[in-house]
């Protein structure tokens, strides 16, 4: 399931497209991808920046709002497929953009 919060792909105004791969075991780490997700968006400048969140085993409950709240758009994934594959499929949206640069991080 993919979610586009703002639905502005390929504006030419962005600068960087962030992917964040999380895999939502438990609480600490859904903790720990909000922290990285308001570190993100609070580093860079409004409208420069695109926020993808790739999110293993995980359906939108609303302990999740946060989490979809910093990020542009939020491709969650019925199972844990792998740190690649969540890297692929994240790198696969951006490459939809006309971004100069692509980050992607662990949300640890």
């Amino acid at each position: 399931m993919m979610s586009d919060n703002n639905g502005q792909w390929g504006r030419r105004d962005v600068r960087v497209t962030v992917i964040v791969r999380a895999w939502l075991r438990d609480e600490a780490a859904r903790l720990d991808t909000e922290r990285c997700l308001r570190s993100v968006r609070a580093a860079g400048k409004p409208g420069r920046m695109r926020v993808i969140a790739v999110l293993a085993e995980t359906y939108f409950t609303d302990e999740l709002q946060e989490i979809y709240t910093h990020s542009d758009t939020v491709l969650s994934l019925d199972d844990n497929y792998g740190a690649v594959r969540a890297t692929n499929l994240g790198l696969a949206l951006a490459m939809l953009d006309p971004s100069e640069f692509v980050l992607v991080l662990d949300n640890d």
